[in-house]
């Protein structure tokens, strides 16, 4: 929970980037199937933003979520939270958001998650250590 988070969250270590790119994008489509992507060669234009800036971006293509849900899913994609850390919650965990911050980089959170929710987990606490925050309902 977000008062537990903000309460006990783990100091971010100092960062040092010698050669930092202008913009690093994560796009996490964690409920999509890559299956229905045409940047990963599916037959229809879905994703022709996405096309647009393939010469310029890294398109991973051996990805799978660590866990069967979007909240535990995410919870070890944004943290330190692994099966093998021995950490019993996220929030004990360091998160790339303020990682990315300590590193310089201006951050911004778009979602079409819902804010709040009885399945949101660690989303939205997370999405508010960003500089800019905005939801997106579907």
């Amino acid at each position: 929970n977000k008062a537990e988070f903000l309460a006990n969250m783990p100091e971010v270590p100092e960062v040092v980037c010698d050669d930092v790119t202008d913009n690093v994008v994560f796009i996490i489509g964690e409920s999509s199937s890559m299956r229905h992507w045409s940047v990963y060669g599916y037959g229809l234009r879905t994703t022709p933003r996405m096309e647009q800036m393939a010469e310029s971006v890294v398109v991973y293509t051996d990805v799978l979520p660590p866990a069967p849900s979007t909240t535990e899913a995410l919870a070890k994609v944004l943290t330190e939270k692994n099966s093998t850390n021995k950490k019993s919650a996220w929030s004990s965990c360091v998160d790339l958001i303020r990682m990315a911050r300590a590193a310089g980089f201006r951050t911004l959170w778009f979602s079409n998650q819902e804010k709040c929710g009885p399945y949101t987990g660690c989303i939205p606490v997370l999405a508010d250590c960003a500089d800019t925050c905005c939801y997106r309902g579907m």
